[in-house]
C-alpha cells in the first residue's frame, strides 16, 4: 500500500488557480516549470491550493497569513533587477506558461500593446508591470519572482 506523503510546511507548495507556484523551502514564488517543483510531486505529492483572502482572491498576504502559522515568511532571498530586457521578460513569461495570458490582457489596451510590444527594457516599477502583475500574478512577489528569472536569461 503506498504512503500518503506528510505535510512538511517548510518544504512544501502552494500553487494558484492561474498556476504560480510558491515554494516554502524557498521562501519566495517559483516557476511551474521548476525542477526541484516536478521532482517533488513526482513522489505522489501535490501542492495545497493557494489560499484566499476575504474578497475570494489568491494574494500574497493570504499566502502569508498561512505560512505564519508555521513560522514562515515570504521573501525573495534574491536581489530583484530594476529591468530586464523585452526579450528576457517575455521568456521568462513563456517559461512560467503565462505568455498567452499575458497578451490576451495587453491587447485590450492599445497603449498597454504599444509598451508590450516595443518597450526595448521592462522596469520593475513601470505602471503597466505592476498593473499586469497585480492583475495576473497576484503581487509584487510573484513579479519579483518573474524579474530574477528574466535576469538570468541569457537574451
Amino acid at each position: 500500500m503506498d504512503q500518503i506523503p506528510s505535510f512538511t510546511p517548510s518544504d512544501w507548495y502552494w500553487q494558484a488557480d492561474n498556476g504560480r507556484v510558491f515554494s516554502s523551502a524557498q521562501g519566495a514564488p517559483v516557476p511551474a516549470s521548476d525542477e526541484a517543483f516536478g521532482n517533488w510531486k513526482e513522489v505522489g505529492r501535490l501542492p495545497t491550493i493557494w489560499p484566499r483572502d476575504d474578497d475570494g482572491k489568491q494574494t500574497d498576504a493570504a499566502l502569508a497569513e498561512v505560512l505564519a502559522l508555521y513560522g514562515l515568511g515570504m521573501s525573495s532571498g534574491a536581489s530583484v533587477p530594476q529591468s530586464v530586457t523585452r526579450a528576457q521578460a517575455k521568456i521568462a513569461l513563456h517559461r512560467t506558461g503565462l505568455l498567452d495570458m499575458v497578451k490576451t490582457a495587453v491587447e485590450a489596451d492599445p497603449e498597454v500593446q504599444i509598451w508590450f510590444d516595443d518597450a526595448s527594457t521592462w522596469e520593475r516599477q513601470n505602471p503597466h508591470v505592476i498593473d499586469l502583475g497585480e492583475q495576473l500574478l497576484g503581487g509584487a512577489a510573484e513579479i519579483d519572482a518573474l524579474f530574477i528569472e528574466a535576469a538570468k536569461i541569457a537574451a
